[in-house]
């Protein structure tokens, strides 16, 4: 009897010494498991982030304004209230306007076009000069996003809101020539 409790006591003492090695190994490789993954995530950050400076770098990249008017007063001025908000896609959103944003209504004053937008419970007011020779790519893909995204009805409203100042200033203009006319005096036009 006194033979199983020496064999039980070795017993006890050998698996210590015999599972040190192994649990070292196995916190070794653990270690180097955790290792390897956090230096995957901060390699993943940085990646994110250098793809996000990217995207702000294109955006403020300044283009030849392709739709360059001036306008020699704010004659014509309107604003449109749209029937449902246009979200701005988050990114370009936060941006432009510093947050995600809704367009609420658009107004074009001479040669601005005014976005009004919300972020919350205020609203805010961005403007795109298209006097300017030189546009950034945010602006010109904002103004192209709210245009290409209003409703029948808004993009209807836009419209004839510009026929009606076009169709008036022909008129006036019309007018002012045959007036000129009826006292003499030529006009090439």
């Amino acid at each position: 009897m006194s033979v199983i409790p020496f064999a039980m006591s070795e017993q006890k003492q050998n698996p210590q010494k015999t599972e040190n090695p192994n649990t070292e190994e196995n916190q070794t490789r653990s270690e180097k498991a955790i290792q390897t993954l956090t230096l995957g995530l901060l390699d993943s950050l940085i990646n994110t982030v250098v793809e996000l400076d990217n995207y702000r770098d294109f955006l403020s990249e300044s283009v030849n304004n392709p739709f360059y008017i001036t306008s020699v007063s704010d004659v014509i001025h309107f604003k449109i209230e749209l029937e449902a908000p246009i979200k701005i896609p988050f990114y370009l959103g936060v941006f432009a306007f510093g947050e995600n944003a809704e367009i609420n209504s658009i107004a074009v004053k001479g040669d601005s076009i005014i976005l009004w937008y919300s972020n919350g419970s205020t609203i805010e007011r961005y403007t795109i000069d298209l006097s300017t020779e030189k546009l950034s790519v945010m602006d010109i893909t904002i103004l192209l996003y709210v245009l290409s995204n209003l409703s029948m009805n808004n993009a209807s409203m836009f419209a004839l809101n510009l026929k009606g100042f076009k169709d008036s200033i022909a008129q006036e203009k019309e007018r002012i020539i045959k007036l000129l006319r009826n006292y003499g005096i030529e006009i090439n036009n």
